[in-house]
């Protein structure tokens, strides 16, 4: 969990492993092992030993996950998008319950939800991406927007 708050926290830039390790005060195996799991869910780039948030997992609305993705992957890769999704919207797109790992992601500060305690009680809860995440996420994507415009891409 600490690494993906790390890359999206710190969206628009690169980072090589090592510095990851330091910055997380975490050794570099465990830092290895969880950027493979994210570049294989297509949430980091990698080239040349250098990892970065993909863009298209921000740009591309959320898409069911793989098998054997982990379901908490799947709901971040959803919700990167920066669509809200009610509970019920995400349990019939993953076809199971969520709410373990709506939990998990909750108590890691990942995603916002609606009160428990709602004004109206029969509105279905909304969940989304945590502003000091998605904040960072549409600033980079701003930034490449006009980088590509700058270069002709």
């Amino acid at each position: 969990m600490e690494v993906i708050k790390f890359f999206l926290k710190y969206s628009d830039l690169s980072f090589r492993p090592a510095h990851v390790a330091n910055l997380l005060v975490k050794p570099e195996k465990t830092i290895y092992r969880c950027l493979g799991i994210l570049s294989r869910e297509s949430i980091l780039c990698e080239s040349h030993g250098l990892y970065w948030l993909h863009q298209s997992a921000t740009v591309k609305p959320g898409i069911p996950p793989k098998k054997g993705c982990p379901i908490i992957l799947a709901i971040l890769l959803t919700l990167l998008t920066g669509q809200a999704f009610n509970e019920s919207e995400l349990e019939a797109l993953f076809q199971r319950k969520l709410t373990r790992a709506i939990n998990k992601l909750g108590k890691a500060n990942l995603i916002n939800r609606t009160s428990p305690e709602p004004l109206f009680p029969n509105t279905p809860k909304s969940i989304w991406l945590e502003v000091n995440y998605s904040l960072p996420i549409g600033r980079s994507q701003f930034s490449r927007n006009r980088m590509g415009e700058l270069y002709g891409k």
